[in-house]
């Protein structure tokens, strides 16, 4: 679904080209309409920024499957703005645009006196997808942006979006992927999985939802993935199950750092 061309940005105002197939879509960047694309994004200075390392590409197009891809900044540079391809999938047979999750809605930059307050917290972006285990084929997804004290409230609308999305069916959960690898990150990912796992339980009419610990299982950047469903070792424990709830999270720089 998503194919990262280029991973290093250039030039002096630090460029992004988002590409769609087909062209076309709508692009939002932290909520906001940028334009149609192809497109290109100048990223924000830290001091215009909730978020300055770290931001999330939305796409729309109307008879398509929406995504949501979180970009980090990059340290280096070469020449030529850092180039995003997304392919975009059609939605399922019976699925319309009304189907589909409501915008992402970031929020405004807080106010100086805010940023202060603020300063020093880790925040973090995540994104999160309900996969059918049939086939692998995304049936929904959402994202959001969110302080550590936030997760809880985040984890909350994320599965109302998510529940609202989904055919009824046994659903499972694995493990949230920790997008940087670190030891705040690892943390994260560890209380949104049970937090998501929690609201999806009491959103599923099925019953209560499953829990599966898929980081004993796969290395961390495979977490994520679709296609997971495929493989022997996950379609065992996915006896009995319709769909699973994958996705990733990411800390992004403290406020004023």
């Amino acid at each position: 679904m998503l194919t990262v061309l280029g991973l290093l940005a250039g030039g002096c105002d630090k460029k992004i080209l988002v590409t769609t197939d087909p062209p076309g879509a709508k692009i939002y960047w932290n909520s906001e309409e940028i334009g149609l694309s192809p497109c290109t994004i100048t990223y924000p200075s830290a001091a215009d920024s909730i978020f300055p390392e770290l931001h999330i590409i939305e796409t729309r197009r109307s008879g398509y499957e929406p995504y949501y891809h979180c970009v980090t900044e990059p340290k280096t540079f070469t020449l030529g703005p850092q180039k995003v391809h997304l392919e975009l999938i059609p939605l399922p047979e019976g699925f319309d645009d009304s189907d589909m999750p409501a915008s992402l809605q970031v929020g405004s930059n807080p106010k100086d006196a805010d940023r202060k307050a603020n300063a020093g917290l880790v925040r973090a972006a995540c994104e999160i997808r309900v996969v059918r285990v049939l086939d692998g084929r995304v049936i929904c997804q959402a994202s959001g942006l969110a302080g550590p004290d936030q997760l809880s409230l985040l984890a909350t609308t994320l599965a109302e979006q998510l529940k609202n999305n989904t055919p009824r069916g046994s659903i499972a959960v694995g493990s949230m992927r920790n997008r940087r690898q670190s030891e705040t990150g690892k943390m994260l990912a560890e209380k949104l999985t049970d937090l998501v796992w929690r609201e999806m339980s009491f959103a599923n009419p099925s019953g209560m939802a499953k829990n599966i610990p898929l980081r004993d299982i796969l290395p961390e950047n495979q977490l994520d993935l679709p296609k997971i469903v495929l493989d022997p070792e996950i379609s065992k424990r996915l006896r009995g199950i319709r769909y699973i709830v994958l996705g990733g999270l990411a800390e992004a720089k403290p406020i004023g750092r």
